[in-house]
């Protein structure tokens, strides 16, 4: 085995380190920020069908003087000394305004779309640790296997150096170990800086440094789909984020091609002011004032220079884009569905293949090492058939973790939230009973 079978019970497992990603990932909190940002452009778009209240109030004090002619052509001049105060509060709700009510749906369609883009988010998040938790395992397995394949080429140097003290190995036998040897201890050191590089990948997500991890359980194997691909590209058409969100993108193109149209359109509101003043000018010096008016105010816009056309030119054509990137990401998503599931389907042979290797490779050393002691076979052999043995284990796991991702990235195209699967692949495959593997020591 490439790890040790020895038991910890607060090993990471994969369902834990994914709770752990969703609480200090900070590409997950900018997503959170960005879907409250989403959500509060509904309540600013509504905010322009609301009523609107302004108030104004101002208190001057007023120095200067008077003239005005006399009798006989004699100016007289008076000086002018009052305070002049206004208060007025203006109410404006809108009864007819066509870029209103269109802000008001791109707004909606933006809400919209930060909960697909959240969703997105989430399941890319989710898809990020689990491929940095199976980088972990799969650089500790590289690892354990160079270290154990230099071990056995020590040991066949050492044994073929006694050897030769008896003039019972040849010269070249030797070299040819000594050769290998000095690769795999190259590989072992290349092995283990890929082993710190994952875990400090998954840390990075985790925010903390793993001590050991779960690793895969031995004699449980991914069983097939019992679902056709069909249906998994008609739940994906119904239910994948990417789509839900480049069709919310649409309407948010149709919304702004709607408001740019309507600035033809006259608006119309509804205008209530009160207003309290005290000689607010010299005619009305020493006077106080109280009014209230309500009424309706029309606006119908004549020319602005062409912007509402060349306004209306540009939606349209965004407009348009926004369509043909919805079209060409329903065929990206119907053959990412098609994809994985052949990868999945294919994948669970590829492990069963990768498995018959394995074993056969065993056999392979084994037959190797014992015609090798009888004179029927090389040395050559013998470190041909190690080294089959070790590319043959590293990658029976590589196949047995991508059938595990590709199961997830299914998932995640037909808009199942992953939650529930990683649960179930952590409780099923990195369970209480899976080796462990110890990172702190690395």
């Amino acid at each position: 085995m490439a790890q040790t079978t020895v038991q910890d019970t607060y090993a990471l497992d994969l369902y834990a380190a994914w709770q752990m990603a969703f609480t200090y990932d900070a590409n997950y909190k900018a997503a959170i920020s960005r879907f409250g940002a989403s959500q509060a452009q509904k309540n600013i778009s509504r905010a322009g069908l609301m009523p609107n209240i302004r108030g104004a109030y101002s208190d001057r004090s007023v120095k200067g003087w008077r003239e005005r002619p006399g009798f006989f052509g004699v100016t007289q001049r008076s000086d002018l000394r009052y305070d002049s105060t206004n208060l007025n509060v203006q109410l404006r709700q809108p009864l007819l305004n066509y870029p209103k009510w269109a802000e008001y749906k791109r707004g909606v369609a933006v809400a919209e779309q930060g909960y697909a883009q959240l969703a997105i988010d989430q399941q890319r998040n989710s898809l990020q640790v689990v491929q940095n938790y199976f980088n972990v395992i799969l650089a500790y397995i590289d690892h354990q296997e160079q270290q154990q394949r230099a071990q056995f080429l020590e040991q066949r140097v050492t044994a073929f150096e006694r050897l030769q003290l008896k003039n019972d190995a040849t010269e070249v036998d030797l070299a040819e170990t000594r050769a290998r040897w000095a690769m795999a201890q190259a590989e072992s050191l290349r092995a283990l800086d890929q082993l710190r590089t994952a875990t400090r990948q998954l840390q990075a997500q985790i925010g903390v440094t793993p001590e050991s991890i779960k690793s895969l359980q031995s004699d449980i194997e991914a069983l097939p789909l019992v679902v056709s691909l069909t249906e998994l590209q008609t739940q994906a058409r119904q239910q994948n984020r990417e789509l839900q969100a480049a069709k919310q993108q649409v309407n948010i193109a149709q919304a702004r091609l709607e408001n740019a149209r309507s600035q033809y359109f006259p608006s119309v509101d509804l205008v209530a002011t009160a207003g309290k003043g005290d000689s607010e000018d010299l005619t009305t010096l020493s006077q106080r004032t109280n009014t209230f008016t309500v009424g309706v105010q029309v606006q119908v816009p004549l020319f602005a220079g062409g912007y509402t056309t060349a306004i209306s030119s540009q939606a349209r054509h965004q407009l348009q884009q926004a369509e043909h990137l919805y079209q060409q990401a329903l065929g990206r998503v119907d053959t990412e569905v098609a994809k994985f599931y052949q990868q999945y389907q294919s994948g669970i042979e590829q492990v069963a293949a990768q498995k018959q290797l394995l074993q056969s490779s065993q056999l392979s050393l084994d037959s190797a090492e014992k015609s090798f002691s009888v004179g029927a076979a090389s040395n050559l052999d013998v470190l041909d058939a190690k080294d089959q043995l070790s590319e043959a284990r590293y990658e029976y796991y590589k196949a047995r973790l991508s059938v595990l991702q590709h199961r997830l990235e299914l998932s995640a195209l037909v808009g199942e939230s992953l939650h529930q699967p990683v649960q179930q692949i952590s409780e099923r495959f990195f369970s209480e009973t899976s080796p462990v593997i110890f990172l702190a020591a690395q």
